[in-house]
């Protein structure tokens, strides 16, 4: 007998890094007319903006921008004003084993934005909380057959592996604009926000095309004496082509970013008031494949010789799939004691944060906490007014996802109403989205080597399967091929407690 084992060459997509990280951000702005008045804040927003992620040797680089912004009165004044503020983010993540040319997934949020009045400066502390994952594709050789080897049993598994087959991004902008009401008297906008939402990722002539929307909300002031402020609402229809190889364009997951978000007032010809507002988006595709591939598992000798075989455990990526989901949480906001009563809720502002994964059924209940904010006018004066708090929220997903993945829950949408003088109802619509990777070990073949084969005994040798016991097991042990053993038994299990019949 003459072991010829047949090898192969495969690569394997393997993560070389994941690291998260958390960057503490400070960003100010004078406060005009402060003087010796009081400055309440009434409510802060921040948003981040990840403009590069470059892989150097030993690590990565993160840059981008924060945008914070703060709406507040002076002392007794009904007056609503807002500012705006930014602070740059440059930051090296270590990790061991990085070098360029990897590829790297990186998503950043802020975690929680604080803004506080110091010495007629408004003061932002901004938490921004950064993933990074780097992969990296290696080559390996796999032991996948045998070939002319007489007298030998092998046992094989086809391994599929996942893996990022292709990256590409294109850069959009999105308009709209809404008509503002006379009676409104709209005077600026004081404050915005946004989210952004990928409805659909298909294939389609010269690349991927990614639909979905951007949600955009602007805080504007009006001269109104009793309602100073007004919220609108404009979705941005979004509609990309992201160019992309036909062969690469059937397995994809696709994000967008909001770079930057732009709310204007202006008038028209005919002299009635619109409010503008313009979002600059990335928009990013990953496109993913499989490699299906043969590998060797065990082996044995049925003849004169035996084999010896030396095994190793084999990573690989067997699912990489786009998760989805969407939840409704409701909630009460109780406001703070001796405040107004609550009349008209004007905006909420809402970010989810997740705290923890456990499975439940065949998938996963994501958990974690809102942290929200109102802005409302007191019930018969209309005076501006805010409240906050936390809300705990569960979205289910029919995946069994771990904190290992790539996830965010986002706020898609936010509102609120007085049901009693002294609390809010919220309720936020919640989306989940992200990637599942998991990752599996098998042991497989590394080498083999003949060997003299140990004696077996004579005669007929009766065999009583235990409960799970395999075919191959007995073969294994008696050095009997499985196919003989699957005639003995008339089928591909042995029947437990019934004698088999391995050697006569």
């Amino acid at each position: 007998m003459a072991l010829e084992m047949t090898r192969r060459k495969v690569e394997m997509e393997r993560i070389v890094s994941d690291e998260t990280v958390q960057a503490l951000l400070r960003a100010e702005a004078i406060v005009p007319g402060a003087g010796r008045e009081s400055v309440r804040v009434l409510m802060e927003e921040a948003r981040f903006a990840l403009e590069s992620a470059e892989v150097q040797e030993g690590g990565v680089v993160l840059t981008g921008t924060a945008w914070a912004q703060a709406l507040y009165r002076l002392g007794d004044k009904s007056e609503v004003l807002a500012l705006a503020a930014s602070a740059p983010m440059s930051r090296a993540v270590e990790a061991e084993g990085v070098r360029p040319g990897m590829t790297c997934l990186a998503q950043a949020e802020v975690e929680h934005v604080e803004a506080n009045y110091e010495r007629g400066h408004m003061v932002f502390q901004i938490s921004v909380n950064v993933r990074v994952r780097v992969l990296a594709l290696e080559e390996t050789e796999v032991v996948d057959g045998c070939a002319a080897c007489e007298g030998v049993e092998t046992r094989a598994e086809v391994v599929s592996s996942r893996k990022v087959s292709a990256e590409s991004g294109a850069a959009v902008t999105l308009e709209g604009s809404a008509r503002m009401p006379e009676a409104l008297d709209a005077r600026t906008v004081l404050m915005d926000w946004c989210s952004a939402r990928v409805d659909g990722a298909a294939a389609d002539l010269g690349g991927v095309r990614v639909t979905g929307a951007v949600l955009a909300e602007a805080l504007v002031g009006s001269g109104v004496p009793d309602r100073p402020v007004a919220l609108v609402k404009i979705t941005l229809p979004l509609d990309q082509l992201v160019e992309m190889p036909e062969w690469l364009a059937g397995d994809v997951e696709a994000a967008v970013t909001v770079r930057r978000l732009d709310s204007q007032l202006r008038q028209g010809e005919d002299g009635a008031t619109a409010l503008y507002v313009r979002a600059e988006c990335d928009v990013r595709v990953l496109s993913y494949g499989s490699d299906a591939f043969s590998a060797l598992t065990d082996a044995y000798g049925t003849g004169e010789k035996d084999v010896r075989c030396e095994y190793r455990e084999l990573l690989y990526c067997p699912a990489l799939e786009t998760v989805r989901c969407a939840e409704t949480v409701r909630a009460e906001l109780p406001l703070e004691e001796g405040a107004p009563s609550a009349g008209t809720v004007v905006a909420v502002r809402a970010r989810a944060q997740i705290g923890e994964i456990e499975p439940e059924g065949q998938g996963s209940s994501v958990r974690g906490v809102i942290e929200a904010k109102a802005l409302y006018l007191a019930s018969g004066s209309g005076e501006p007014n805010a409240v906050r708090g936390e809300v705990p929220f569960t979205v289910y997903c029919p995946v069994p996802l771990t904190l290992e993945d790539f996830l965010r829950v986002e706020v898609e949408s936010a509102d609120a109403a007085a049901v009693m003088n002294d609390r809010l109802e919220v309720q936020c619509a919640l989306r989940l989205s992200g990637t599942h990777r998991s990752e599996e070990g098998l042991r497989v073949v590394a080498e083999t080597a003949e060997i003299p084969a140990e004696k077996q005994p004579f005669g007929v040798v009766a065999y009583w399967p235990d409960e799970g016991e395999s075919l191959w097991e007995i073969g294994r042990r008696y050095r009997v091929p499985e196919s003989r053993l699957r005639e003995l038994c008339g089928g591909d299990a042995p029947k437990p407690g019934e004698a088999l019949i391995v050697r006569g």
